[in-house]
């Protein structure tokens, strides 16, 4: 796979990627696969990753907010999960709005499993307002969907540099490049991450560090609900003019927030694992997935050959180009 570096993967489909790439069944004996840390597994996404990379014999680490208290079921029902089926999973409470909190979480996957060698960064919320509703909304959605990917990635980034080897998959969205009314404070929060993490994708390739973006289309999780209730919780607290003057926009809230049928949200799971189960330096930037997605690959083709052309030409750091050797 030496002749397949991070350009030829962006010119060809996700699946076409893993045709070629991933040999089938390729799993690791229970205990002995890479150590992962995986943010935001009390629901949605991130459970199921969870789950997935464990049953494929990697280490997981997976952590939640809460674990005691609001996610105490959650909790209960992965760690008993992981027991019945002899997972090498173990849960731990991270919440990745606080430095204090991932620090702590991340020491202690550390001590049970060792360093981490891949990250899965999930964690998010969505709080479906008018940009003039709330400032404190869309602090809450910034805090935790881009500062805390950021928060999370400074944790494991010392040891991976360290090591000269490392994972970092960030779950954005296809949110990340196109914004919709109403998700804005989310939109731009997954536009944050996607440049961030692109950025960290060049300065941590000297240190034999990849980075993945995985772009889900629309799923129906648990974030609904949870943003239904977050609506909720700001909405009675905004001053009467502001509720009366965007009536109708908290009405188009339920439009959003309905149940559609989607596919299965097990198709991200498998995406993120057959990312990991990629030989390094094989691992694509973006892997787009899911409903209406079909727009997304060539405009992350198009944004990365400007961002190398720049990398390239201004930085003048050709060699950080070549992401995959």
């Amino acid at each position: 796979m030496t002749d397949l570096n991070r350009r030829t993967a962006l010119g060809i489909t996700f699946a076409a990627l893993l045709a070629t790439t991933l040999a089938p069944g390729r799993l690791f004996a229970q205990g002995q696969g890479p150590v992962v840390l995986i943010t935001g597994c009390s629901s949605g996404f991130g459970r199921l990753t969870a789950e997935t990379m464990a049953r494929a014999g990697y280490r997981v680490a997976a952590t939640m907010r809460d674990r005691r208290e609001a996610n105490s079921e959650a909790a209960l029902a992965l760690t008993q999960m992981a027991d019945d089926a002899g997972l090498e999973l173990a849960v731990f409470d991270m919440d990745v709005r606080s430095d204090d909190s991932v620090a702590y979480g991340h020491a202690k996957a550390v001590e049970r499993f060792g360093p981490v060698d891949i990250l899965i960064s999930n964690a998010g919320i969505g709080i479906p307002l008018p940009l003039e509703a709330s400032m404190e909304a869309t602090r809450e959605v910034m805090e935790t969907n881009f500062y805390g990917g950021l928060r999370v990635a400074q944790a494991v980034l010392p040891s991976m540099r360290e090591r000269r080897t490392g994972l970092m998959i960030q779950v954005t969205s296809a949110l990340g490049r196109y914004s919709i009314p109403l998700y804005g404070a989310y939109c731009a929060s997954k536009h944050a991450l996607e440049a961030a993490f692109t950025a960290m994708a060049y300065e941590c390739h000297p240190f034999g560090i990849e980075t993945t973006m995985v772009q889900p289309g629309g799923y129906d999780t648990l974030f609904k609900e949870n943003a239904a209730e977050d609506v909720a919780g700001y909405w009675p607290d905004l001053p009467e003019a502001l509720r009366k003057a965007y009536a109708d926009h908290r009405d188009a809230t339920d439009n959003i927030l309905r149940n559609v049928a989607t596919p299965p949200s097990q198709q991200i799971a498998d995406a993120i694992l057959r990312v990991a189960q990629l030989d390094p330096g094989s691992r694509p930037l973006h892997v787009s997935e899911g409903p209406g997605m079909s727009d997304l690959p060539p405009l992350n083709e198009r944004l990365q050959a400007v961002t190398e052309s720049s990398t390239r030409n201004y930085i003048r750091r050709p060699e950080w180009v070549d992401l995959a050797t």
